[in-house]
């Protein structure tokens, strides 16, 4: 799955890095304390930051609707199949799925 960033925010992030190219010639000139490149970074570490809180929290939200229809029993058995997983994989098995661990439906 390919995921594509909105030409919003690269448009954002470019007007971002820009004032930040601005903002460190006048640095190395001495107009401008190097504190100020930070501050000019900030808008754009703010946005990515809430964009990536948002992404995360959808996706949460989706994995628990997707499960809330999978009854007690399918839990049970899809976290009993990961445990064994990951004890195969501490053991050194490489591929907990083609050893049987795991069915091939899930």
């Amino acid at each position: 799955m390919q995921s594509r960033v909105p030409p919003q925010l690269l448009v954002f992030a470019v007007i971002i890095v820009q004032h930040m190219l601005l903002v460190r010639r006048r640095i190395a000139v001495g107009v401008d304390s190097p504190l100020a490149l930070y501050d000019a970074a900030m808008p754009l570490v703010a946005v990515v930051g809430v964009v990536s809180l948002l992404v995360a929290t959808l996706t949460t939200v989706g994995i628990f609707l997707r499960l809330r229809t999978a009854s007690l029993s399918e839990i049970q058995l899809r976290l009993a199949a990961l445990e064994e997983m990951l004890q195969g994989a501490a053991s050194g098995m490489p591929n907990a799925r083609s050893a049987g661990i795991i069915r091939q439906d899930m």
